[in-house]
């Protein structure tokens, strides 16, 4: 009977094969939101040190198939600069650009760098792989770091207001896990194609669900309040600062003040 128990006891409870999985296998279980990666950084002795080095390496993973994506498509595109010079020079050429460029001196630099501008925006808009689009895509992905960090940081604060005990490394390692889903755009290492950021947005906010409910143990409902409520709190402080760098702003364009207090004199402001 005590055999047959312990036999039991051993198939409920199978033995978490991520323990010791390397940090891309880790990102990429935990993309799929396999519980068992979020199990692995949560009882890991250096928890925010695994969760972080998987966040990295979905990360580089993420960028370096952008990196070949993009080198593929712009050798494999159609070359639109010379057609992009051709009409640079036909415009430059009519005596309407020409008279401008003779009244300002540095109308031609301007007139040259807004062209430049307007076309990076075609190529963008228009899906064309382009280095200005790259360099737009791999600075999106650093900004994960930036994310990650401040939505666990307002996480664990929400966390502990709920009664969770997890540590602040803890609870960074384990929410690292939630934006592992980047590695998505793998697939984008193939010239043209292309994941949906609602698809990728939607997987980390179930990871985020998945990473609560393994660190600070919470019930269902505590557990939604744990991811919702610091999107919540970062609208708020993120609303706060808009408004205080408006205020910083108008203060600094001159006559704002005394308008201000003469307008509070005559009665048209409180």
């Amino acid at each position: 009977m005590a055999a047959k128990s312990k036999k039991a006891i051993k198939k409920a409870a199978p033995a978490n094969e991520l323990i010791a999985a390397s940090p891309a296998k880790l990102a990429w279980r935990s993309t799929w939101l396999d519980p068992r990666a979020y199990d692995a950084v949560n009882h890991d002795w250096r928890p925010l040190r695994r969760g972080m080095v998987a966040l990295a390496s979905a990360v580089a993973i993420a960028a370096i198939s952008r990196l070949i994506g993009t080198g593929l498509g712009i050798m494999t595109s159609p070359q639109i600069d010379v057609l992009q010079d051709q009409i640079f020079s036909a415009l430059s050429g009519t005596a309407y650009i020409e008279s401008l460029a003779a009244q300002s001196p540095d109308f031609a630099a301007q007139f040259a760098a807004g062209y430049t501008a307007l076309w990076e925006l075609i190529r963008l808009l228009g899906g064309y792989p382009s280095y200005t689009g790259l360099a737009g895509a791999l600075i999106g992905l650093l900004f994960t770091f930036g994310s990650w960090l401040t939505y666990a940081s307002l996480a664990f604060v929400v966390g502990r207001w709920l009664g969770a005990e997890a540590s602040y490394g803890r609870t960074l390692g384990v929410f690292a896990l939630a934006y592992t889903p980047v590695m998505l755009t793998v697939i984008e290492a193939v010239p043209g194609a292309y994941v949906a950021w609602s698809l990728i947005f939607l997987l980390i906010l179930v990871a985020k669900f998945l990473a609560a409910r393994e660190v600070f143990n919470l019930g269902p409902g505590a557990g939604l309040a744990a991811i919702l409520l610091p999107y919540l709190i970062g609208l708020i402080l993120l609303v706060g600062l808009l408004i205080f760098a408006a205020a910083l702003g108008l203060n600094q364009i001159p006559y704002v003040d005394e308008i201000l207090r003469t307008l509070r004199f005559t009665g048209g402001i409180p």
